[in-house]
C-alpha cells in the first residue's frame, strides 16, 4: 500500500510555565507541515528508515516552531480535523537539557500526551479518543507525524522457565487482593533509592535512531515507565545509571540450548559475562550500580520468528538473570513490559494462564472499552479492535476512567511493590564512592553516565573523566562531594555535582541542589535544607464547577498535588508534579464532573505534607 503524506497546517501551543492564564486562540502554531522537497538528503533518509518501520497508512512531515512554547495548556488541530485543547499537568527538565511535559485532553483527563525536546528536535503523542498520534525528530527541524496504529507491535518472547517458580502462594508480595495484607502496597527502604537501569544500544540503533536523539529517546522511555509506575500508584521509581553503545552487530538468530529454554542469541550474548560479546556490560553495571541491564536492538529473534522484546527470567532470581532485550522500534510501552517481566509481572490470564510465580501477576484487558494495561497482549481484546496499552500495570484497588483497572487474577501493582526491595538490591549503592586515578573514565558521543553514592563521592588526584561531545555525567551524593586537586573532565560533553536526598527520589518529589561545583576546584558540597511551603486555601469551598487553589513556597521547589474520596481513593486525573520558584502560586481544579461528597486534597513539599477538606455540592 502506497503511504500518503498530506500537507496542512497544525496549530498547536505548548506550555512551559505553569499558572499562567489560557493560551489565546490566535497561538503561533507548534508544527507547520511542509512538503518533502523541503527536506536535505540526510532527513530523506532518516524518513525513510522511519516509514520502513511503520506498517503502512498516512504520515505527516513537519516543521517545529519553536516560537509556540509557553503558558500551562496548548490547543492543536489534528490530521482527524478536529481542534483539541491540552492541559499540562506536569513539565521537568531532564538531564540532558530537555524538557518533558505531561497534558491531558480537555474533556476526557485520563487520555494522557506527552512531549520531550529542546530547540527543534522534539518526540511524543498526542491521546485522542481512540487514536494516538506519535511524534518523531528527523533533524534539521523536521518532524515526523503518524498514526499509533501503524507502529508495529511485535509479540514478547517471554516465557516460564520454571527456575524459579515459587507456587501460586510462594513468595507471595503483599497477599493476595482484596485480603488483609493486600493493602500493604509500599515497602520500606532502608538503603536503596531509586531502581537503576543500564541501557545498551548496538551501533544499528545508533545510526537508525540517530545518535543526536538517542539521549531523549532512551530517557522517554525511562519517563514513561516512572509514568505508569506512578499512575498505578506503585512506591517506586526509576532512574538511568548508564547509556551506552556497544560494539556488536545482531544475528538475528535464536539459542536454545540454554538453562532458560529458547532466547534471542543476542539476548544470550548480552547475559553471558565470558563469551567476548559486549563482556564490558558486566563491568559497567557494576562501576554504576544497575540493578537491571537491557539491550536495544534493531531486530529481536525468538522461537516463532521476530518479537518485540524477551527477558531472561520471570523474576530474575538474582543480578546475573537480570537482562533483557527490546527491538527499538517497537511501541515505548516495550521497555518497562520487559523490565516488569524481571520482577515477576506476567502477561494478561487470557495469554498466560500461568499461576507462577505469582497468581494475581497478569496484565489486565477490558475488552468493553478496548484498552490494556502494560503487560497486556493486544490478541486478549475484541477481533479488530486496536485495543491500546494505557500507561498503567494493572491494579485491582484502581479504576481507569471508571472500569477496574485490575481484579483477581490482575494487580502487578502489587507485584512490582513486593519484589522492588529485592531487585533493586541486585547491585548495592555504596554509602562513599571513592573514584580512583588509576581507573579513569570514558563516555563516547552522546552516552550518559550517573556516579551516585549514598553520602560521599571523593574523586581522588587527577582523576580524569573523559566526556566526548555531547555526553553528560553526573556525580549525586546525600551529604558531599569532593573534587580533589587535579581532577578534570575533558571533553565537549556535559559534567554536573549535585546533592540529592534520597528520601525524595522515593516519594517521586523532585530535590533541588544547592549550587552545582565547577570541576577541579576539592569543594564539597553541603546538603540543601528541606522545602518548605504555607498554608493553602480554597475558594469557594465547598465548590460546584472549579476551585481555586492557593499555597505559598518559602523557597524553589517542588509540589505534588493529589485529591482523594472520602473512601481514601486517588482520583489519578487530579494529580500534578509542579516545579515552581519561591512565591503564591495559584492553580485551578475542575471539580464539576465530581460527584458530590466530601475530598480530601493533599499537598506534598520534600517532607512535609498539608491536606485540606474540600465539599463539592450540585
Amino acid at each position: 500500500m502506497k503511504r500518503i503524506i498530506l500537507y496542512m497546517y497544525l496549530l498547536g501551543h505548548i506550555a512551559l510555565l505553569m499558572g499562567q492564564q489560557p493560551a489565546a486562540e490566535n497561538a503561533q502554531g507548534l508544527l507547520e507541515f511542509v512538503q518533502p522537497t523541503a527536506i536535505s538528503p540526510a532527513a530523506e533518509t532518516r524518513l525513510a528508515q522511519l516509514r520502513s518501520s511503520l506498517k503502512g497508512g498516512a504520515t505527516y512531515l513537519t516543521r517545529i516552531q519553536p516560537g509556540a512554547l509557553s503558558r500551562d495548556r496548548f490547543s492543536t488541530s489534528l490530521p482527524d480535523g478536529q481542534v483539541y485543547t491540552f492541559d499540562i499537568f506536569e513539565q521537568k527538565t531532564l538531564p540532558t537539557g530537555s524538557g518533558r511535559w505531561r497534558a491531558s485532553l480537555r474533556g476526557a483527563p485520563h487520555l494522557e500526551s506527552t512531549l520531550t525536546g529542546r530547540g527543534n528536535r522534539f518526540r511524543g503523542s498526542f491521546a485522542l479518543p481512540g487514536s494516538t498520534y506519535y511524534l518523531e525528530p528527523l533533524g534539521e527541524g523536521l518532524h515526523l507525524l503518524y498514526q499509533a496504529a501503524d507502529l508495529p507491535e511485535a509479540p514478547c518472547g517471554t516465557h516460564e522457565s520454571g527456575r524459579h517458580s515459587k507456587g501460586p502462594e510462594g513468595g507471595k508480595p503483599g497477599g493476595k487482593p482484596g485480603g488483609e495484607a493486600a493493602a500493604i502496597l509500599i515497602p520500606t527502604f532502608s538503603t536503596e533509592c531509586k531502581l537503576r537501569v543500564l541501557v545498551a544500544y548496538t551501533r544499528n540503533v545508533a545510526i537508525a535512531q540517530g545518535r543526536e536523539n538517542i539521549q531523549d529517546f532512551i530517557l522517554d522511555m525511562i519517563e514513561y515507565s516512572n509514568d505508569a509506575y506512578t499512575n498505578t500508584g506503585v512506591g517506586f521509581q526509576m532512574e538511568l545509571a548508564r547509556s551506552v553503545e556497544v560494539v556488536y552487530s545482531e544475528t538475528n538468530t535464536t539459542d536454545c540450548s540454554t538453562a532458560y529454554g529458547c532466547k534471542s542469541k543476542d539476548l544470550i550474548r548480552f547475559w553471558d559475562p565470558n563469551d567476548g560479546f559486549m563482556d564490558e556490560i558486566h563491568d559497567l553495571r557494576g562501576r554504576y550500580d544497575a540493578d537491571l541491564c537491557i539491550l536495544l536492538a534493531d531486530s529481536v529473534v525468538g522461537s516463532s520468528g521476530a518479537i518485540g522484546g524477551q527477558a531472561m527470567e520471570i523474576l530474575a532470581g538474582d543480578k546475573d538473570e537480570a537482562f533483557a532485550i527490546m527491538w527499538y522500534k517497537n511501541q515505548i510501552s516495550t521497555f518497562p513490559h520487559e523490565l516488569g517481566h524481571l520482577q515477576g509481572c506476567r502477561h494478561d490470564f487470557g495469554n498466560d494462564n500461568s499461576i507462577t510465580p505469582f497468581s494475581y501477576g497478569h496484565g489486565k484487558v477490558d475488552v468493553t472499552n478496548a484498552w490494556r494495561t502494560v503487560m497486556a497482549y493486544a490478541t486478549g481484546c475484541s477481533s479488530g479492535s486496536a485495543c491500546p496499552r494505557i500507561k498503567f500495570f494493572s491494579n485491582s484497588a484502581m479504576t481507569f476512567n471508571g472500569a477496574p483497572l485490575g481484579d483477581g487474577l490482575s494487580s502487578n501493582n502489587l507485584v512490582l511493590d513486593g519484589t522492588i526491595e529485592e531487585v533493586i538490591a541486585f547491585e548495592q549503592t555504596l554509602d562513599t564512592k571513592n573514584m580512583a586515578s588509576v581507573n579513569p573514565l570514558v563516555l563516547s558521543n552522546y552516552e550518559m553516565a550517573d556516579v551516585y553514592a549514598h553520602l560521599n563521592i571523593n574523586a581522588a588526584e587527577n582523576f580524569e573523566f573523559t566526556v566526548r561531545s555531547e555526553a553528560s555525567v553526573s556525580f549525586r551524593a546525600g551529604e558531599q562531594i569532593r573534587l580533589f586537586p587535579g581532577f578534570q573532565v575533558s571533553g565537549s560533553g556535559r559534567f554536573s555535582a549535585e546533592i540529592v536526598s534520597c528520601e525524595n527520589a522515593l516519594t517521586g518529589i523532585s530535590w533541588t541542589p544547592l549550587r552545582q561545583s565547577a570541576s577541579g576546584t576539592g569543594e564539597a558540597l553541603r546538603q540543601a535544607g528541606a522545602q518548605a511551603f504555607g498554608p493553602i486555601s480554597l475558594y469557594p469551598n465547598p465548590a460546584r464547577e472549579e476551585v481555586s487553589l492557593q499555597f505559598e513556597l518559602s523557597q524553589q521547589g517542588s509540589v505534588r498535588i493529589a485529591l482523594f474520596d472520602a473512601a481514601g481513593k486517588e482520583i489519578p486525573r487530579f494529580r500534578k508534579l509542579l516545579h515552581l520558584p519561591a512565591g503564591i502560586h495559584r492553580q485551578q481544579l475542575h471539580t464539576a464532573n465530581l460527584p458530590a461528597g466530601m475530598y480530601h486534597l493533599q499537598l506534598y513539599c520534600g517532607q512535609q505534607r498539608l491536606v485540606k477538606k474540600l465539599v463539592v455540592v450540585k
